[in-house]
């Protein structure tokens, strides 16, 4: 899921997940359909991790007027509307325990080793797409057994994202 980050009123960066739903960046930031005259625009996702960029004439994306009104987003790209502060667009998801999916082969636990099968609680790396074991406090909980993934990312499920545009 993608998210954008705003700055509240005090100048520190928030979350705020986007969904799987079209968002329009304007001084009330609503999910509406857009109305792209002037300093308007519109972020609607192609798919988890590809958003296209919609807008009127005074945006500017890392700086750059976007030209012709529309640009495909990357990560951590800066979008600024009008005269408003810098919006800063972030691919990260939060890593979720979720049953295995049924239409997915059974892998092998990055920790354990042990297979990883259909219905079984698991959490698959949201940076490099590994699936671990998760399952009840008596059983196996991979995921959450050392601070990191193997590839790096950390392994708290507790709601806080391993990047953010603090310091920029």
């Amino acid at each position: 899921m993608a998210v954008l980050w705003i700055q509240d009123e005090r100048q520190n960066w928030m979350p705020h997940p986007l969904g799987e739903q079209a968002f329009e960046l304007a001084p009330e930031m609503r999910p509406e359909p857009p109305a792209l005259a002037g300093g308007a625009a519109f972020l609607a996702p192609l798919d988890k991790k590809s958003w296209l960029l919609l807008c009127g004439l005074q945006v500017a994306v890392n700086g750059d007027p976007v030209v012709l009104g529309i640009r495909a987003l990357q990560d951590r790209d800066t979008i600024r509307v009008a005269q408003s502060g810098p919006v800063i667009f972030s691919l990260e998801t939060l890593p979720q325990v979720v049953a295995y999916p049924a239409t997915l082969k059974p892998v092998s636990c990055a920790r354990c080793g042990e297979p990883v099968a259909p219905g079984d609680l698991a959490v698959q790396c949201p940076h490099c797409a590994t699936w671990y074991h998760q399952k009840t406090e008596h059983e196996y909980q991979c995921w959450t057994y050392a601070a990191q993934c193997t590839c790096g990312h950390a392994t708290a499920l507790d709601g806080s994202y391993n990047w953010s545009p603090e310091g920029l």
